[in-house]
């Protein structure tokens, strides 16, 4: 079975109680405000998203319910049944399309039977991905060349990525913490989410830089939790000492797009555009 096999083992494992762990965390909620906040400012009402490792659909519909069209994709089974029970809740309809394929399968975007295009090859108007999905990659340069062509001109790709250097990880050895050079291991390293074991890999900004090439331009880098602790750290910090980290939080938004902490964080935001 191969690591992208297993992490979709892992995620349908998680998916009844994914929405709930999302609830309880205060820091992942604001990532996800900020990253929200930087996607939605790059699209208009009856524009098209295509969304990577949906998961359970809480951005595709959020998206959706604010007049995007998006096509939303993920690997899991039970990734796929939870964003169909809230596209029938919230009665989405054409605003939100649900695809079961994996982003190292975008073809499958295709009608084989009669060659006719499910999405047209050049219909999105921007690509998303979040919260390090595409970190189960065996090779994210290969996937970034599959997403060119699914792109208009002047299109966006808006991608939040874990990187190789996140200062809290490191500092962890401090408390004994034999994984806190985990993410600098050559070749990536192992996570066990749900009882399977999967090889997640990190890639840093200039990796995506390169990868994208001259026929994109970088629009924005921006740090996620360089300042303020990651959502997997400090939870119960962040719920116990609420006033303290929403300081943390404001002085990481506010130092989020300089150099060395948008690039050094538990994750990094970036978007680029096609030229």
């Amino acid at each position: 079975m191969s690591d992208e096999n297993r992490a979709s083992a892992a995620f349908s494992k998680q998916a009844e109680i994914f929405d709930e762990l999302e609830r309880e965390n205060p820091i992942v909620l604001e990532l996800r405000r900020r990253i929200r906040r930087h996607v939605l400012s790059l699209m208009r009402p009856e524009e098209t998203l295509l969304e990577l490792n949906a998961g359970t659909g809480l951005d595709a519909v959020e998206f959706a319910r604010r007049g995007i069209r998006v096509t939303a994709t993920d690997i899991a089974d039970g990734m796929i049944e939870q964003m169909r029970r809230k596209a029938d809740y919230y009665a989405l309809g054409e605003y939100l399309q649900i695809r079961q394929c994996s982003f190292t399968s975008l073809d499958e975007l295709w009608d084989k039977e009669d060659g006719s295009a499910v999405t047209s090859a050049v219909a999105f108007d921007h690509i998303f991905s979040n919260f390090g999905g595409l970190n189960c990659a065996d090779d994210l340069a290969a996937v970034i060349q599959s997403l060119k062509p699914l792109l208009k001109p002047q299109g966006t790709v808006t991608l939040v990525i874990m990187p190789p250097v996140c200062p809290w990880e490191i500092f962890s050895i401090l408390k004994g913490n034999k994984r806190a050079f985990r993410r600098l291991k050559r070749g990536g390293t192992m996570a066990h989410v749900e009882g399977e074991y999967f090889k997640v890999r990190y890639y840093s900004a200039g990796y995506m830089e390169r990868a994208f090439g001259e026929g994109f331009e970088r629009t924005h880098l921006e740090g996620l939790a360089s300042i303020a602790p990651p959502p997997h750290a400090a939870e119960h910090f962040a719920k116990r000492f609420s006033r303290a980290y929403a300081v943390l939080a404001r002085i990481d938004e506010a130092l989020s797009c300089l150099p060395v902490f948008r690039s050094c964080a538990d994750h990094f935001l970036v978007s680029f555009r096609k030229k």
